[in-house]
């Protein structure tokens, strides 16, 4: 028909039908020349998990209109393509926007639904492996944080501490940010994380906002025993930047009961004679 949404409906129609000759008929509504048409088809194609043409598929993943992207990433995913990985991951790198929010998500909403359908696709496939040898290369930022967020999605667990430990020292800010975001899901990390953040707390030389960003993932992650220890040990040390880092920190690790070690560590403090250290003992120990 000469008409795109009798064609549509057409694909509709195909849609509600059984049979191994649905998804050949569907093949050329997959190359219609009106992309709500192409869209349509993509669509069913998704739902009904329909053998499709990996040419054509990785074709639309690299095109220039995002929805139809979202799409084929889509069909992809549902039908675990080993080979589209990489096209997926080059996709990501496409991303238009240049706005990111502090936990590496794209501000604008386009970009952020076509992020959202690519790491679906990835860890759908779940091809673990790969992904990780996207984490050891010098890949482009966004490559990188589609691996590492696909990774950490992926059912029974993909992603380890070590694996993203380097990425919390980026200079690159989406990935340190994205490194940060991950960290403060898996208080299971702790262990492995207290050394990291022990060089972290005690520097002098970090930015305020650096400051901010390690305080809330101190707080995130207040659940181990281990960075429990390291929070308690650092009131200790002549560093007041520290002290009141560990402190704010305490303050906002929203905790059920006080561990233990906290209660003299506390208490040693809120006879300082620094007033900002003894203002933020008392805020912690409230």
């Amino acid at each position: 028909s000469p008409l795109p949404a009798v064609r549509r409906h057409a694909v509709w129609t195909l849609a509600r039908l059984n049979g191994e000759a649905v998804g050949a008929a569907l093949q050329p509504a997959l190359s219609d020349a009106d992309p709500s048409v192409v869209q349509t088809a993509l669509s069913v194609l998704s739902l009904r998990r329909l053998p499709v043409s990996n040419d054509r598929m990785l074709s639309l993943l690299a095109g220039p209109r995002p929805a139809l992207t979202r799409a084929a990433a889509e069909v992809l995913g549902r039908s675990g393509n080993i080979a589209a990985v990489p096209a997926l991951l080059a996709a990501a790198e496409r991303l238009r926007g240049e706005k990111f929010s502090a936990t590496g998500t794209p501000e604008d909403p386009g970009d952020r639904a076509l992020e959202h359908s690519l790491l679906q696709a990835l860890i759908e496939i779940g091809r673990r492996d790969e992904l990780l040898a996207v984490l050891k290369s010098s890949g482009h930022p966004r490559r990188v944080r589609a691996a590492l967020v696909a990774l950490d999605q992926m059912t029974g667990g993909g992603l380890g501490a070590p694996d993203v430990i380097p990425w919390l020292k980026s200079s690159v800010p989406l990935l340190k940010n994205t490194a940060g975001w991950i960290v403060g899901y898996h208080p299971e990390w702790g262990d492995a994380l207290a050394g990291f953040f022990h060089e972290r707390i005690v520097d002098t030389t970090l930015s305020n906002a650096d400051r901010s960003a390690l305080e809330a993932q101190l707080a995130g992650l207040a659940r181990s025993p281990a960075v429990q220890r390291l929070l308690a040990t650092t009131l200790a040390t002549p560093n007041s930047v520290a002290r009141l880092l560990a402190l704010h920190a305490m303050a906002a690790s929203g905790l059920k009961e006080t561990p233990p070690g906290w209660f003299d560590a506390l208490a040693a403090l809120l006879s300082t004679a620094d007033e900002p250290t003894a203002r933020a003992a008392i805020a912690a120990a409230r």
